[in-house]
Parts: structure tokens; C-alpha cells; sequence
């Protein structure tokens, strides 16, 4: 009978390799060093995942998918207000996980983990789009992919949530309106304020 999954020891494994990653880099990260840091066996570590790609791929899919979670899914709002309201939850995210977007922006700037991690894990992983997808049905957000104006939208607003970590709360809602006002800017259509 197959031994039940301990998710203690899998979440231990996960922190430590995040761990290992932003303190030691991803060329460096071995199964030992993670066993060692989640206080595990690397036998347990290897029970787990495969591999460093499997472990990687997964944490990295496992970060950039809560992320997306919440971001332009439609809750029925008018569009630039549902807009504003993703990217605000996502900038708080970004404030409020600043280790897991360290993580995740290691693993897209290693061209050789990101391809090896497509060709290896089945990308769990659909970027909610339907804010955007009604947005352009409506004629309110320009005619591009989607997928594209979710990739720009949340590369623009990844290093600013960063950047608000250190700012106190009462002082970001100023430099937050100018992000946003920037972003609707980029995507809508012509002159459309809706």
C-alpha cells in the first residue's frame, strides 16, 4: 500500500528549496542542501520530487498560480472598475509575498529551468482572463491577446508592488492611482475613460 503524502513535509521541502534558491541562486540549489534545510532525509526529498526541474517547476507553478488566482477574473464589475480592483489585489500580493515573486521572476530569467520546466511539467495554470476578454467585447480595452495584456499589465506591476513593500500604507495610495492610471492607459481602447 502506497504511503500517504505527509504535506508537512512536502510544504518543508517546498520553503526550503524557495529558500536555497533566493539565497543561494538556482545553479547552485542541490536536493542535499534542500533536505538539509527542511530537516529531511534527501531520500524524502527525492520520495517527493524526481528531480530539482520537478521540485522547481512545481513551487514555481504552485507561486505564479496564487498569483494569478484573483487577477482578472470577472466579478461582474464595470470593466476599469474591476481593472483597478485585480490590480490593486495584486499589487498587495506582490507587497505581501515579495520572497515568492523573488522566486518566481529567478526561475522566468533562467531561460534553460523555464524551458526545461515547460517540456517537463504540464503547466497547471490558466490565466483568468475573462475581465479582459468582456473589457474588449464592450470596446473598452484594445484588441490584443489576452494573455499578452495580462503578461504586461502584471510585468509592470510586479517590481512596483516590490517597491511598495518598504512604503508605508497610508503613503501608497497616491504612487498606486499613478500605476494604475498608467496601466488603463496602455490598454484601453482609444480614448475610452469606461
Amino acid at each position: 500500500m502506497p504511503r500517504q503524502r505527509d504535506y508537512r513535509k512536502e510544504h518543508a521541502i517546498l520553503d526550503a528549496a524557495q529558500a536555497e534558491v533566493l539565497e543561494h541562486g538556482l545553479e547552485a540549489l542541490s536536493m542535499d542542501a534542500v533536505a538539509r534545510r527542511a530537516g529531511v532525509a534527501t531520500g524524502t526529498v527525492y520520495r517527493y520530487f524526481a528531480n530539482k526541474i520537478e521540485l522547481v517547476g512545481y513551487l514555481y507553478v504552485l507561486l505564479k498560480s496564487s498569483t494569478a488566482a484573483p487577477f482578472f477574473d470577472d466579478a461582474g464589475l464595470p470593466v476599469r472598475e474591476g481593472f483597478e480592483k485585480a490590480c490593486r489585489e495584486f499589487i498587495r500580493e506582490c507587497c505581501a509575498h515579495v520572497a515568492d515573486e523573488k522566486f518566481v521572476e529567478q526561475i522566468e530569467c533562467s531561460d534553460a529551468y523555464t524551458k526545461r520546466i515547460e517540456e517537463e511539467l504540464p503547466m497547471t495554470f490558466d490565466t483568468p482572463t475573462a475581465l479582459l476578454d468582456r473589457g474588449k467585447e464592450e470596446g473598452v480595452i484594445k484588441d490584443i491577446d489576452s494573455e499578452l495584456l495580462v503578461e504586461f499589465i502584471s510585468n509592470a506591476l510586479r517590481p512596483f508592488g516590490r517597491k511598495l513593500e518598504k512604503v508605508r500604507d497610508r503613503d501608497r495610495e497616491a504612487p498606486i492611482r499613478d500605476i494604475l492610471s498608467l496601466c488603463w492607459g496602455a490598454i484601453a481602447a482609444s480614448d475610452n475613460d469606461a
